[in-house]
Order: structure tokens, then sequence, then C-alpha cells
């Protein structure tokens, strides 16, 4: 059975009955610190400070966001397989971490770029398992209002990812592009 209640349990979990709505809040706050929020939305600001100090060009730079891309492509592949298997909780504790240590090694990389494009790809590896995880967890909850739960769950990730940039902004003023990535790292 699918529920349709304001108060109700996904379907077969045998937890105890509480409002779905937290399910969508908590996966919107969470979408907001996901790879295209905190890594891909951010590169934009991050590429004067990296050319300067490791000599790369404007291209090679951005072309992270490709390199990332391509990692959560690839990563959704699986995810989507392992999500037939295991519980969206198995899937998306050890993907934020995974993600947020992937985040943190781009500030620790040398003037080199394939090693460069390593913790891009990475961080799109471990990434696609916070994207497919949290949308099946808020889409599970709902049968009647799904369209509505999605488009809150929405807003709440634009909201929230709208304000990635300004942190990361503030962040490579503060401590430097390698510090910003560190803390942003430590976000998810």
């Amino acid at each position: 059975a699918v529920a349709t209640t304001m108060e109700s349990t996904p379907p077969g979990t045998g937890r105890t009955r509480r409002s779905p709505w937290r399910v969508v809040v908590g996966g919107g706050l969470a979408s907001a610190v996901s790879p295209g929020p905190i890594a891909l939305s951010t590169l934009s600001l991050f590429v004067v400070p990296i050319t300067l100090e490791m000599g790369f060009g404007r291209t090679v730079v951005t072309s992270a966001y490709t390199v990332g891309a391509i990692g959560v492509a690839i990563g959704t592949v699986f995810v989507g397989r392992l999500l037939s298997t295991f519980t969206v909780r198995h899937i998306l504790i050890p993907s934020f971490i995974l993600f947020g240590l992937s985040v943190m090694a781009i500030g620790l990389t040398p003037p080199n770029i394939a090693l460069y494009y390593l913790p891009y790809f990475l961080l799109g590896i471990f990434g696609s398992g916070t994207i497919l995880p949290l949308i099946k967890a808020v889409v599970s909850w709902f049968d009647n209002k799904r369209a509505l739960a999605s488009g809150v769950y929405a807003a709440i990730t634009a909201v929230g990812s709208s304000n990635i940039p300004l942190l990361a902004g503030l962040l490579i003023a503060g401590f430097g592009w390698r510090g910003a990535y560190f803390v942003l790292g430590m976000i998810p």
C-alpha cells in the first residue's frame, strides 16, 4: 500500500507514524548541499584563484565541471541498481561522507591536471549517491500529493542552493580557495 495521508510511513518499513513533510524538508535541505550546489555551481568562483596559483588555463579549470558531470552520469547508473537492493539510508550516508571528502580533496591537489580532475570525478561518482536516494525518499512517502511534495522539495533545494555560491565567495575571501573547498566539504 502506498501512503496517502499526512501521517503515514513508507510502505513496508514498519516505522512509527510521522509526518511525511519532514522527509520533504530534510530531503530539500540535503539536496541543497549535494554536488550541484556545493561543487559544480560554485566552480566559476574558483576559476581566478585556481588559475593564478596552479598555472592552469581557464578552460582546464572549468572543464572540471564536465569531469564531475561524467562522474555523476556513471555513478547514477550504479546508484539506481543499489537502490533496488539497499535502503535509502544505507546509500545516502556513505555517499554524503565520501562526497564531502572528495570536495575537501580538491583543495589538496597539486598543479597536475590529472590530479586536479580526479577529485571532481570522485565527487561526481559519490555525489550521485546523494541525488537519486533523496528523490526516492521523498516520492515513496506520497501517493496523492506526490507532485506537491516534489515541488516543495525542489523549492527548498533551490532556495538553499542559491546561498551556497554566496557562502563560497565569502570562504574564498576569508580562507583562500583551498580552505574554501575544505569548509564546503564539511557541509554535507
